[in-house]
């Protein structure tokens, strides 16, 4: 018995062990079009959910120009629409929400107009939503002279708004109110580049960021001042559209990974060692060909993850909860 005990002990200790379980996964957007690109947030009363609906994954030529969709939701189980940005002759691309400061839903998405099928113009919009649809309309974020430009995505720290624009290059920005930005470094010398990052406060002196590659794998970005230099390390795998969380003092990723084999690409949830710099694979949370663009939301001990699959012309909205 005592030779049982140690053998199943030695394997344990050899094999990661993972608390976390999928509770339920459901459809909460059921598109006849191509539904995808989510975000999620909280507010203390609602969860709400964004993505964009369009024709195809990008709107020119003949297509249909992007919508962007928000649900609402008390329970986070039962969604209902809540509200809908468009903008005349754009498309409308990769909704990111967040609360701001004052208590406000902020929502970032960008706006994107084409010649043919090469991109004219495009530039990131806000709008601040109160309760009752209540909103102000999109407009352009202020980034200096850059009137062409891309943030990916906001994180609140100390009542400042932190996050990296990769167009028209690679940076770090700041704003104060969502609506004036600041670029506080560019990052000239990283190579294979560098679009979507995700941006997490680990502790008073300890901030992360992943960043996805177009052409190499990801990146692991460390700084210990918000507003000082990062340093990136590479990660073992490619990642995309990466979305971070913490949990009692434990990292986690959720992003798209590729399948070799098939060339699937799944959202998966990963947790970040931080002392190595690697990640430990945990389980993939879709099974369609097409999935990503993860939303995430921390309530308690529970994980709401939402996200898009589907194949290339037909995908829809899910939401996972997860049991930390």
């Amino acid at each position: 018995m005592k030779k049982i005990f140690f053998v199943c002990l030695f394997f344990c200790m050899l094999v990661p062990c993972f608390a976390q379980k999928v509770d339920w996964t459901k459809k909460i957007w059921d598109s006849s079009n191509y539904a995808a690109f989510t975000s999620m947030a909280y507010d203390g009363r609602y969860y709400y959910c964004a993505f964009r609906e369009g024709d195809a994954h990008v709107a020119y030529e003949n297509y249909a120009y992007g919508t962007i969709r928000i649900l609402r939701s008390r329970n986070g189980r039962t969604w209902k629409e809540y509200l809908t940005f468009t903008k005349d002759g754009c498309d409308l691309r990769d909704p990111h929400l967040s609360i701001a400061p004052n208590g406000l839903l902020y929502l970032l998405t960008e706006s994107v107009t084409f010649k043919g099928k090469e991109v004219d113009e495009r530039s990131t919009l806000y709008s601040f939503i109160a309760s009752k649809r209540r909103f102000t309309p999109l407009a352009s974020i202020v980034l200096g002279l850059l009137t062409w430009n891309w943030l990916w995505d906001l994180e609140w720290i100390n009542n400042a708004g932190y996050g990296f624009i990769y167009a028209p290059y690679f940076a770090f920005c700041k704003t104060r109110d969502g609506k004036e930005y600041t670029v506080l470094k560019r990052y000239k010398e990283i190579t294979g580049v560098p679009t979507e990052a995700s941006l997490l406060k680990v502790s008073a002196f300890k901030y992360i960021s992943v960043v996805r590659r177009r052409d190499g794998g990801a990146l692991l970005g460390v700084t210990e001042n918000i507003e000082s230099d990062w340093s990136f390390t590479e990660l073992p795998e490619w990642i995309g559209s990466p979305k971070m969380f913490s949990y009692k003092g434990r990292v986690y990723l959720v992003g798209r990974r590729r399948e070799t084999n098939s060339g699937k690409q799944i959202t998966a949830l990963y947790e970040i060692n931080l002392n190595d710099k690697t990640l430990n694979f945990i389980f993939d949370i879709s099974s369609g060909s097409d999935s990503g663009y993860p939303g995430v939301v921390v309530k308690g001990n529970k994980v709401y993850v939402s996200y898009y699959s589907g194949d290339a012309s037909d995908t829809d909205i899910y939401l996972t909860r997860i049991s930390l």
